[in-house]
């Protein structure tokens, strides 16, 4: 986990390596495939019974549905790209 910390923390020169770092790191909280990740909307992220974000999905590769929790540090990578040209769901 300290490497973990100390990858997500470290800022790059390029804004693409930055990018590619973020993904990678919600790639590790939530268990999502790069392709997963990529392909993510914000209709499949929604409120559960117990009151938390929860993202619900089908795997691309395994056609298996997932509900995958979204944890605290996985929301901040997303907060931070909610305005970004790149995101799906601007």
């Amino acid at each position: 986990m300290e490497d973990l910390d100390r990858f997500k923390n470290r800022e790059f020169p390029l804004e693409r390596l930055n990018i590619v770092r973020d993904i990678f790191i919600f790639s590790c909280y939530t268990g999502l495939s790069y392709i997963d990740v990529k392909q993510l909307r914000l209709d499949q992220i929604t409120r559960g019974d117990d009151g938390n974000l929860w993202i619900f999905i089908k795997g691309q590769k395994t056609e298996t549905p997932c509900h995958i929790p979204l944890l605290d540090e996985a929301k901040v990578i997303l907060d931070r790209y909610k305005n970004h040209r790149i995101c799906r769901w601007r």
